[in-house]
């Protein structure tokens, strides 16, 4: 009688319990202004375009910037957290500017997207099986 109760409560334990559970996603936003793109090292082929407001859905547990052909910067993120990242120039008169990569606070990062005035924003979705695609682009 014990083992058949037992094996009951594994049986209804083992439906409950879906197997391969989805790993929860990973939310990246980036502000950029003027725009530009970024190339990831899962779709190389693919650069995201970044303009004021650009989200980055992903399931992976890192993301490879490429810098050069040669060269690439791994970010690694936690499974469910949400990040925020801001480019900003160092100097926007000058011909040789160059652009700073910096993290931010959700607060910073969505006033600075409000009173700059988004414009476009793009969402895009990465994952080990489908790679990258654009999800929804509105102006």
């Amino acid at each position: 009688m014990k083992f058949l109760t037992l094996s009951i409560l594994c049986f209804i334990m083992g439906i409950s319990i879906a197997p391969g559970q989805n790993r929860p996603s990973t939310k990246i936003y980036f502000y950029c202004w003027p725009s530009s793109s970024l190339t990831i090292t899962q779709a190389p082929d693919q650069p995201i375009k970044i303009s004021k407001c650009t989200l980055l859905e992903s399931s992976v547990d890192s993301i490879g910037i490429q810098i050069t052909r040669k060269k690439s910067v791994y970010l690694h993120f936690e499974p469910g957290k949400t990040y925020y990242f801001q480019r900003t120039l160092t100097d926007d008169m000058s011909l040789d500017a160059t652009g700073v990569l910096t993290s931010m606070t959700e607060e910073t990062f969505w006033l600075n997207a409000h009173f700059s005035r988004i414009g476009t924003y793009r969402h895009y979705r990465l994952d080990t099986l489908s790679g990258l695609q654009l999800v929804e682009e509105e102006k």
